[in-house]
C-alpha cells in the first residue's frame, strides 16, 4: 500500500486529462496524457498501460473519452483501467456534467478503497458548499447547454455518501471522518471554497493508503502542491507564460467546438485582433480544409461553429458529434495541404479528442500551462498544441493562447 498521492488519473475527456496530469505533477518530472481506445478495445490498452507503469517518469492521465458515452460504457471503461491498489485520481467535470455516478461505480467494481469527492475549482470561481457547486462573485456562470446536476448527491445517484461541510474540512475532525467513511464504504463528499481547503483535503487523503480522489483540476493541483512540499527539488516543468526564445513564428489554427457563450465572445476578441474566422454550418457541412488552408498564411485562423447551429436547446449528443467530426475532418485536410507546421489551439474536450484522433495522436507530453486550464503540449505526431476546456478562461483567453503559440515575443497581432 502506498501513500495517497496519486500519479495516475482517469479522465472523461481530453482537456481534463491534460489539466489533471499537469496539476498532479506539482512541477515535477514529465507529465503525460494518453488517449485510450474505444471501450471495446480497452482491455489490451489496460495491459499495455500496466506494463509501462514501472517505467513512467511522471504523472499520467488517461482520457477515456466517455463524457458523452452511455452509463454502461463509462462504468466499464473506468473499471477496466482501475488498478487493484495504489492511490488514484478520477477527474470529473467541475460542473458535474457527464457520467459521474457510472464512473464512480466503475471504481467500486474494482476495489473498496476510500473515495473522497469534491469538484471545487477555485481558480475558475467554482466552490462546493453544502454539497452544491456555487459560483464566486464576478466569476463567469456557464450558460444553458449540457445538462448538469443541481448537487453532488444528484450526480452520484444511489451511491451512499457522507458529507463534510467546511467546518469539518477545516478542523482536526476531517481525518477521523474520512476513516469512518472508509469503514462504511461511503463516498466522502467534501465542501471546499479555496485552494487552502483543497490542500487540507489532499493532506488528509495522503495518510490513507490506496485512496481514490474524485474531483476537478483544483483537487489534482492540491495533490501536486503536496508532492512539491514533500519533494522540494523537482525537475521543473517549463512554465508557459512566455514562449521559448528559440521558437520561430508559425501559423496557428484555433478550433472552437464549444457552445458556451463565453467561447463565442473569445472568438470575437480574437477576430478583432486580426485573426481570420471560418464559421462552420454543420447542417450543410460544405466547408472543407481548403477554406482554412487558404487563410493559414494570414497567420492565425479560427475555426468555429456558427452560433445559430449550436443553440443549446437544439443540440443532442448525436448532432454534437457530427459537429466535432466535421471540425476534425477540416483540420486534418487543412494540415495535410499546408507546407509548414501549424500549431493548434483546441477548446472543449470533445473537440480536442476528435481532432487529435483524426491526426493519429495517442499521447501528449505536457510542457506547461498558458493560463489556468490551458495546457501546452507536444503530441507523439510532433504537433504543438494547447488544449482548454470550453467553459474556461476570461474574454482574452483565446487571444493569449494564440499569441503564445504564434510568437516568441507576444507581438500585438495574433
Amino acid at each position: 500500500m502506498r501513500p495517497g498521492r496519486p500519479r495516475l488519473a482517469l479522465c472523461d475527456d481530453l482537456s481534463g486529462a491534460a489539466e489533471a496530469a499537469l496539476a498532479l505533477s506539482g512541477g515535477h518530472d514529465e507529465p503525460s496524457a494518453r488517449l485510450a481506445p474505444p471501450v471495446g478495445n480497452i482491455a489490451r490498452f489496460a495491459q499495455d498501460l500496466a506494463a509501462e507503469g514501472s517505467t513512467a517518469t511522471g504523472p499520467c492521465a488517461i482520457d477515456l473519452d466517455i463524457r458523452q458515452s452511455t452509463p454502461d460504457e463509462a462504468r466499464s471503461a473506468v473499471g477496466a483501467l482501475t488498478p487493484r491498489s495504489g492511490p488514484l485520481f478520477l477527474k470529473i467535470d467541475s460542473l458535474l456534467r457527464g457520467n459521474v455516478a457510472p464512473m464512480v461505480w466503475g471504481l467500486r467494481d474494482r476495489r473498496d478503497s476510500l473515495i473522497v469527492c469534491t469538484p471545487a475549482l477555485p481558480a475558475a470561481g467554482r466552490a462546493t458548499v453544502n454539497g452544491r457547486v456555487v459560483f464566486a462573485a464576478h466569476s463567469p456562470v456557464p450558460g444553458p447547454g449540457e445538462p448538469r446536476p443541481s448537487s453532488i448527491q444528484e450526480a452520484l445517484g444511489e451511491l451512499p455518501t457522507d458529507r463534510f461541510g467546511l467546518d469539518t474540512v477545516r478542523s482536526a475532525g476531517l481525518v477521523a471522518g474520512l476513516a469512518e467513511a472508509a469503514r462504511t464504504r461511503h463516498i466522502a463528499v467534501c465542501d471546499a471554497e479555496t485552494d487552502a481547503d483543497l490542500d487540507l483535503i489532499a493532506a488528509a487523503c495522503a495518510g490513507v493508503p490506496d485512496v481514490i480522489a474524485v474531483g476537478s483540476a483544483g483537487l489534482a493541483a492540491a495533490f501536486g502542491r503536496l508532492r512539491s512540499a514533500a519533494e522540494p527539488d523537482p525537475a521543473p516543468v517549463r512554465a508557459c507564460g512566455d514562449s521559448p526564445a528559440a521558437r520561430p513564428s508559425a501559423a496557428v489554427l484555433v478550433v472552437v467546438g464549444s457552445a458556451e457563450p463565453g467561447a463565442r465572445r473569445q472568438v470575437e476578441i480574437l477576430e478583432h485582433a486580426g485573426a481570420a474566422v471560418v464559421l462552420v454550418d454543420p447542417t450543410t457541412r460544405r466547408e472543407t480544409g481548403s477554406c482554412v488552408r487558404a487563410r493559414l498564411d494570414h497567420g492565425c485562423v479560427v475555426l468555429a461553429v456558427r452560433q445559430a447551429a449550436v443553440a443549446p436547446d437544439e443540440i443532442d449528443p448525436g448532432s454534437g458529434r457530427l459537429i466535432t467530426d466535421h471540425l476534425a475532418a477540416i483540420v486534418r485536410s487543412a494540415l495535410a495541404e499546408h507546407d509548414t507546421p501549424v500549431r493548434l489551439a483546441l477548446t472543449g474536450g470533445e473537440t480536442a479528442r476528435r481532432v487529435l484522433d483524426a491526426l493519429g495522436v495517442t499521447r501528449l507530453d505536457l510542457l506547461g500551462q498558458v493560463h489556468p486550464g490551458a495546457v501546452h503540449a507536444r503530441t507523439d505526431t510532433h504537433h504543438e498544441i494547447v488544449t482548454r476546456p470550453g467553459s474556461h478562461g476570461g474574454p482574452d483567453s483565446l487571444l493569449t493562447i494564440a499569441r503564445h503559440l504564434r510568437h516568441t515575443d507576444h507581438q500585438e497581432d495574433p
